[in-house]
């Protein structure tokens, strides 16, 4: 009787089998720490988009013009807040997220997230 060593082909698809199983599992709780992340990220560059507002408001006596500022482009055009990338370290040129501010029914300010993308 020959001595054969390896696995066959059953063996094999069972054990991609499993594997397939355990990854269609694991996949809806990793996605989901993704869009906490994102949501965590998003939450901060609101505050220091705030912050900043503040700041420029306390050195200015006025706010920036009302409207939408898309940071996912290299230029804010926001010129009273450009320094923000300095002030806070947060890059916002490569931030996944565009931003509109209004001013609201109570005279604050509201900083608003409009867009994301996810890619």
């Amino acid at each position: 009787m020959p001595n054969n060593k390896g696995f066959t082909l059953i063996e094999m698809m069972i054990v991609i089998v499993i594997i397939g199983i355990l990854a269609s599992a694991a996949y809806p709780t990793l996605s989901g720490a993704a869009n906490i992340s994102n949501e965590n990220e998003r939450a901060i560059h609101e505050e220091v988009i705030n912050k900043a507002l503040i700041e420029c408001y306390a050195l200015t006596g006025t706010y920036p013009n009302q409207g939408v500022h898309d940071t996912s482009k290299s230029n804010l055009t926001l010129s009273e807040l450009s320094k923000l990338e300095e002030q806070t370290g947060i890059h916002m040129n490569t931030s996944k997220y565009e931003y509109t501010y209004v001013l609201n029914d109570n005279g604050i300010y509201d900083v608003n997230k409009l867009h994301v993308d996810l890619n």
